[in-house]
């Protein structure tokens, strides 16, 4: 089956969760037949602004192992210069990534919508896959 672009094992996702989705459950959920799992939202800042996320041990929750492929990320946060640094931080270590930045959009009845104080290059925070 493909999502994206990626082949997935089954139909189950897990979500991301906040303080839950660490390697270690993401790595359960795929034992128990999750097809792709997500790391909880991390602040693209914070990984912008750190000389390797991968091995702090305040970025537990992007560590990866090939056990738990296909995995994704979820990232947040403000500046765009920050989220282009964390992607090109993680994305070699990811096959989806989910970008959500805070305080660019507002709800509407059916959807989101781009603010007037987003800057232009800031896309609609759908899944980006990177295909294998």
């Amino acid at each position: 089956m493909l999502f994206c672009g990626i082949k997935v094992g089954s139909p189950f996702f897990l979500a991301p969760m906040a303080a839950v989705t660490a390697l270690p459950f993401r790595l359960m959920c795929r034992k128990l037949g999750a097809g792709l799992v997500i790391t909880e939202q991390i602040n693209a800042t914070q990984i912008a602004r750190n000389p390797d996320p991968f091995t702090n041990n305040e970025f537990y929750t992007i560590r990866t192992v090939p056990e738990e492929k296909p995995v994704g990320v979820q990232l947040f946060g403000v500046d765009e210069k920050d989220f282009i640094s964390a992607v090109e931080i993680v994305e070699k270590n990811f096959e989806l990534l989910n970008i959500k930045p805070w305080r660019l959009w507002k709800k509407t009845s059916s959807s989101s919508i781009l603010t007037a104080a987003a800057p232009r290059s800031v896309k609609h925070p759908s899944a980006r896959a990177r295909r294998s």
